[in-house]
């Protein structure tokens, strides 16, 4: 259903009420600047979580088209008793207590709070998952996930790809008919038009999800508000 263009304040006054509104975020932190749709967070978060649910809840205000993420983390009390030593056994720590990960071929580099994940995993969204559990720890300022994914079967890449639109097309809260599936070498790039955020959001989780998926490229475009 076609909706009627938004103004840039309207854009702006939902997405401070949207930050207000979820408990994850400081939002008197955080300065919101909306032109034509394209809205530019800048601030500063106790955490990449918080970072994170910042941004998701602009992606899901009506209107937005585009979202900078010019926000930085900064953690209350500082770092000062958080050496890069004790982040990275922390880290590995995190990373061995998920029984979703195989923490033998997992390591970690640390600086200046800034964590590199390196190693191996056999699913594309066991890599996001340990993303995610590295995101969650004190003292984490970035994460650059530098994960090899090397499936456990080889899969041709139309079995993958018939898979992924299998998996869209079981998807209630989806639109399958604009989303266009292609795979090369493992890697899925999904294209076309997504009815929201969210939708784009599930069409990527769909992929992530799948056997035999080394990464995934999101090219979805959001239909615009007309």
């Amino acid at each position: 259903m076609a909706r009627s263009a938004r103004s840039d304040e309207e854009i702006k006054r939902d997405v401070v009420d949207q930050l207000y509104w979820d408990a994850r975020v400081d939002a008197s932190k955080v300065e919101v600047r909306v032109d034509g749709g394209r809205v530019r967070l800048t601030g500063a978060l106790p955490s990449l979580l918080a970072r994170r649910a910042a941004v998701m809840d602009t992606w899901d205000v009506a209107g937005v088209e585009h979202v900078e993420d010019a926000m930085n983390v900064i953690y209350p009390g500082g770092r000062d008793e958080l050496t890069d030593d004790l982040l990275r056994e922390n880290v590995l720590t995190a990373l061995g207590w998920s029984p979703d990960l195989e923490s033998e071929t997992l390591d970690a580099q640390v600086k200046g709070g800034r964590v590199t994940i390196m190693g191996m995993v056999n699913a594309f969204w066991k890599k996001a998952l340990a993303e995610e559990i590295v995101k969650g720890l004190r003292g984490v300022l970035d994460v650059a996930n530098h994960l090899a994914v090397v499936p456990l079967h080889d899969m041709l890449d139309r079995t993958i790809a018939e898979s992924v639109e299998a998996a869209l097309e079981r998807n209630a809260l989806l639109d399958p008919s604009g989303v266009t599936v292609e795979v090369h070498d493992g890697i899925v790039t999904l294209s076309g038009l997504a009815e929201s955020p969210a939708a784009a959001r599930l069409a990527y989780l769909a992929a992530t999800y799948t056997p035999g998926v080394i990464n995934v490229h999101n090219q979805l475009v959001v239909r615009h508000y007309r």
